[in-house]
């Protein structure tokens, strides 16, 4: 997951060099990311009342009609936001699975407003976090870990639409159309199924989306204690300056000056030098192990870092660079910076000496065959 946030970040970030405004509202957001959501929470979703706004309740309806279609055929089918190639797709699945996109919609709509009103009124960053976290994030992957056709369906969704979303608000298809064209599918779909199949199951008696799920909610402790101005293990005052160099580097592309490919190399760096601050200090690498290593997590990495998912890797990075920069149509192979990014994932060795919390933790991993 980090890998793709990672990827994600730099080719936005760098996509958007020349929109000075976009881009300190891109760094506010990625220094602040849980004040933009609880604000973009009250401004867009909920009314006064702590329920949804008029307008999105009034949407409800039409929308969970296209989210929960019922038994229909290719004849009668009159999805208009999906199509009826999607309602397809979805109808080959196993019927639990076929039902989920269903059951995850009907989800939001009943506990959204209680939910989104938690996060709003919440008075800390690890109250928001776990909140998000168990409303939306773990939902979503305990349904992929369920039915993993899921993602190939919802490709084929986006490859093959007929949905009339163009037609009723007049928007230009042709560019939605572009895109759908030059993005690699089949590598996109390699790299999700590689994310299920490292996140889902069980490792030492532990549900591994759970314990993913509380490693993503615990990372408000972070910003709870660096608000506070607490230098702690669990604190963002301990890499302040390393995440704020990430952030410079990450806006710091310039068209002409430089490959993407130096670009990426040197955005892994800033990032490899916050996770060796994170990961690494000795007085605090148990604290952090405890919290955030496991052999769900061991496990994982496992998965995610075989050379042929650092294939994949590489096949979609490249794709990805011909549609987000201007300046690289022809990217040479990326192999080397991805190793390079990679590297924090074997803790152990990526913290040599510093510390032995990680080695620990593999030898307990390695005597259950993890």
């Amino acid at each position: 997951m980090k890998f793709l946030l990672f990827l994600l970040s730099s080719l936005l970030l760098s996509r958007a060099h020349h929109e000075e405004e976009l881009i300190e509202d891109t760094k506010q957001i990625m220094s602040d990311p849980m004040s933009w959501m609880v604000n973009m929470i009250k401004q867009d979703f909920l009314d006064e009342n702590g329920d949804f706004k008029p307008a999105l309740r009034g949407m409800m309806p039409l929308i969970e009609s296209q989210f929960c279609p019922g038994e229909q055929s290719g004849d009668t089918c009159q999805n208009w936001l999906f199509g009826c190639k999607c309602v397809k797709e979805f109808t080959k699945l196993e019927s639990s699975c076929a039902a989920k996109p269903c059951e995850l919609f009907r989800h939001f709509k009943e506990n959204g407003p209680s939910s989104l009103s938690k996060i709003a009124n919440a008075e800390s960053y690890e109250e928001v976090t776990r909140t998000l976290t168990d409303f939306m994030i773990t939902p979503v992957l305990r349904a992929l870990c369920e039915c993993p056709g899921m993602i190939g369906a919802s490709i084929n969704c986006v490859r093959k639409y007929d949905g009339q979303v163009f037609e009723m608000t007049g928007m230009e298809k042709a560019p939605f159309d572009n895109l759908v064209a030059s993005i690699e599918w089949r590598a996109l779909k390699s790299v999700l199924l590689g994310f299920i199949e490292a996140g889902c199951g069980e490792k030492n008696g532990k549900d591994c989306v759970a314990e993913f799920s509380d490693s993503l909610a615990a990372y408000g402790i972070f910003m709870d204690n660096g608000r506070r101005g607490e230098d702690v293990c669990l604190s963002l005052v301990r890499f302040q300056d390393e995440y704020n160099n990430y952030l410079n580097v990450l806006t710091s592309f310039t068209v002409g000056a430089e490959s993407m490919k130096s670009f990426l190399s040197r955005a892994a760096d800033a990032y490899l030098e916050m996770e060796k601050k994170v990961l690494c200090d000795p007085v605090c690498a148990d604290e952090i192990s405890s919290q955030f290593y496991s052999c769900c997590k061991k496990h994982a990495y496992q998965v995610l870092t075989t050379e042929q998912m650092k294939n994949k890797y590489n096949k979609l990075l490249k794709n990805l660079l011909t549609l987000f920069s201007d300046s690289d149509k022809s990217p040479r192979k990326l192999v080397n910076v991805i190793n390079k990014f990679l590297s924090f994932t074997d803790p152990e060795t990526f913290c040599g000496d510093s510390t032995d919390a990680y080695r620990l933790k593999n030898q307990e991993c390695a005597a259950l065959g993890i």
